[in-house]
């Protein structure tokens, strides 16, 4: 898997723990810290928002349609993974009755209030993470002393490899990078049949065996009499090949925009993970420049 996305060598030699990691969406618990904005008479709704085994981009379609406002109206500071608990801040271009209203499963307003802004990409503080492995190869008070040989090392190398982790490329379908390279080299079809079919073992079993199914055969019409309605975005592509025959621009435009970007982003982060890999694999400093390097300031936007 990690091969996949351009993690190709291991920074220590230490043993690893073993164990699985997200084999239940409690297992993996993030909440996003904000500075919170001041409650003001506004024309914005700031929610924290708690949900299980929701993606950030099919969540925001679900209260887009519960809502019944456009999707545009809808602002998040960060993307999130759908495996896991997630504690998140949106913000929303209608009134806090509306939200409190909502009945969705395995969603709850925990709180909302009116601001005069939205909120933007990037615009919280940090994450914080709980995670739990399961199944480990040792017991606990082996893995805390490999932990901390692990630790040792990075505080003698002074830091360790900012690699972007399987989760940027989609846990259950490490596929967005994919997607990315097709859209940069206008391949179209490519990159519409990757992220509508190409199915994953470990994927809920009718969107494994609807992916299948049409990565065999394509056919867009077919297709939507098999696909499960939790696959939104993939209905919409395949419901504007079915009205636009061979349109694969069309297609990929029923998508988010961006999530579109996200595609773009992922190529950049596993090419970037490809030349850390190599860097390290030709014993190359990471905290020095070499020539040819491209500095960017710490402090730059």
């Amino acid at each position: 898997m990690e091969k996949k996305v351009g993690l190709e060598c291991f920074f220590t030699d230490a043993p690893g723990v073993g164990g699985k990691l997200k084999k239940y969406p409690e297992d993996f618990r993030v909440k996003e810290e904000i500075d919170l904005f001041e409650e003001s008479e506004g024309e914005y709704t700031i929610a924290k928002i708690w949900s299980r085994n929701w993606e950030t981009n099919r969540l925001v379609k679900r209260l887009s349609d519960e809502l019944n406002i456009n999707r545009k109206k809808i602002d998040f500071c960060g993307t999130k993974d759908k495996r896991a608990i997630t504690t998140q801040w949106m913000s929303f271009k209608c009134h806090p009755e509306k939200l409190r209203d909502l009945n969705i499963k395995e969603l709850e307003i925990q709180d909302a209030f009116t601001s005069h802004r939205s909120l933007r990409m990037g615009a919280h503080k940090r994450n914080q993470f709980e995670i739990l492995i399961r199944d480990m190869s040792v017991e606990p008070e082996k893995a805390l002393d490999r932990a901390d040989d692990v630790g040792k090392k990075i505080e003698k190398e002074g830091g360790f490899p900012n690699w972007f982790g399987v989760q940027r490329f989609g846990t259950m379908r490490p596929i967005t990078h994919i997607v990315g390279r097709k859209i940069l080299k206008g391949d179209f079809e490519g990159a519409v049949k990757k992220y509508v079919a190409s199915p994953k073992k470990g994927e809920e079993e009718s969107c494994y065996e609807a992916r299948n199914s049409l990565e065999k055969n394509w056919d867009p019409e077919e297709g939507l009499k098999i696909y499960p309605r939790v696959l939104t975005f993939e209905r919409g592509i395949l419901r504007d090949l079915k009205d636009n025959p061979g349109d694969f621009v069309s297609a990929l435009k029923t998508l988010p925009h961006n999530l579109l970007m996200m595609f773009v982003h992922a190529y950049q982060s596993y090419l970037f993970n490809k030349m850390v890999s190599l860097r390290l694999q030709r014993n190359l400093p990471l905290n020095d420049a070499l020539l040819g390097d491209v500095i960017l300031p710490a402090d730059s936007d």
